[in-house]
């Protein structure tokens, strides 16, 4: 058989990002969990620290590797160009959490600076679900020190969903088992993931970490 027709897909890419982040986030406030994620991933020296400033005003701030300016334009804009995806240990690979985080944040605002770099700002304006474009906006940095602060501005629609004792339940529920310490407004809400025994024995491979342990009650693992 001949060709019958040939051409290039058409898609509306506006609805196509908006249905796969819906896809991967059925409740879109998790986007708090993926800047968790990416803080994280930093492999932060004293851990993440979250918390609000004013009502609707959410931040993570860690103090691990941080951006620079070549990060920021290769991984940080784009979906599928994560700069994690070879590294086996890293939770978020995909730079889908970003775009979570246009569903619930009219401005998205990148405080960050890596050891050798100079610190740089970004601000990202958008709305998902109204078509596929946004705004950048890029400034002198602020930071002094390597991490990152990310800086999440609830739109009204969500405004009520994320007051602080909720955002605190989804920090709790959903970041509390990260391997470094997470702080909500200044006071530990994750525990050290680890086995009460005096024989253990903790393992991490290809992002599955573990702790396997001997009961001093029962006498078995």
């Amino acid at each position: 058989l001949g060709v019958v027709q040939s051409g290039a897909w058409r898609a509306d890419l506006g609805r196509m990002l908006d249905e796969l982040v819906t896809s991967q986030f059925a409740d879109p406030r998790l986007a708090i969990r993926e800047n968790v994620q990416n803080a994280r991933d930093a492999r932060p020296r004293t851990g993440v620290y979250t918390g609000l400033v004013g009502d609707q005003n959410i931040y993570v701030v860690d103090d691990g590797s941080g951006m620079d300016e070549h990060d920021i334009a290769e991984h940080l804009l784009g979906l599928f160009q994560s700069s994690k995806r070879d590294d086996q240990d890293a939770i978020g690979k995909f730079g889908i959490g970003r775009l979570a985080n246009l569903k619930i944040a009219n401005v998205l605002v990148y405080d960050t600076k890596r050891a050798e770099g100079k610190p740089v700002t970004v601000a990202i304006t958008g709305k998902l679900h109204n078509g596929d474009s946004y705004q950048i906006y890029q400034f002198p940095g602020l930071r002094d020190v390597e991490g990152t602060s990310v800086v999440m501005l609830v739109n009204d629609e969500y405004a009520k969903q994320l007051e602080r004792a909720s955002v605190q339940r989804i920090l709790t529920g959903e970041c509390g088992w990260i391997s470094s310490p997470l702080y909500f407004e200044g006071e530990r809400i994750n525990q050290p993931f680890d086995v009460q025994s005096s024989r253990k024995l903790p393992f991490e491979e290809n992002g599955i970490r573990g702790v396997i342990g001997v009961s001093e009650r029962y006498n078995r693992v």
